[in-house]
């Protein structure tokens, strides 16, 4: 099924989606400059902690996903049709092909159904390892 966008009462603005992702990307940027300048700081001390360095490691992994997440959320939001909102049962299908549920809330600001989501701590797995 092609994603379609159309008005209905029981559907999501495609700009409060994009105002979300907005968001959502200026948090990660953010979060990645924070990373960038610890990981540097502990790379260069003369004895680096190694449980640090695993946390860093592990929060770039997530923001890894999260970026993968977001360039397949605008690639389906490429592929819809039309104008107008994006109803419900069309953003809890490309939410579920995201993989983190921090992600798929910004496509869809209600809950989605039982069964569609992997977990519910919003941090997706661990690829790192």
């Amino acid at each position: 099924m092609t994603p379609s966008l159309v008005q209905s009462a029981d559907a999501e603005a495609l700009s409060d989606v994009m105002i979300r992702l907005s968001a959502y990307l200026g948090t990660l940027g953010v979060q990645v400059r924070k990373l960038e300048h610890e990981i540097g700081e502990e790379l260069c001390a003369k004895t680096p902690q190694l449980a640090q360095v695993i946390i860093h490691l592990q929060s770039l992994d997530y923001l890894r996903q999260s970026l993968e997440d977001l360039a397949r959320l605008a690639l389906l939001l490429g592929h819809t049709e039309g104008t107008g909102s994006l109803t419900f049962p069309i953003a809890a299908e490309i939410s579920a092909k995201l993989t983190l549920n921090d992600t798929k809330v910004l496509v869809c600001s209600r809950k989605i159904p039982a069964g569609s989501e992997t977990s519910n701590d919003g941090s997706g797995d661990l690829d790192l390892f």
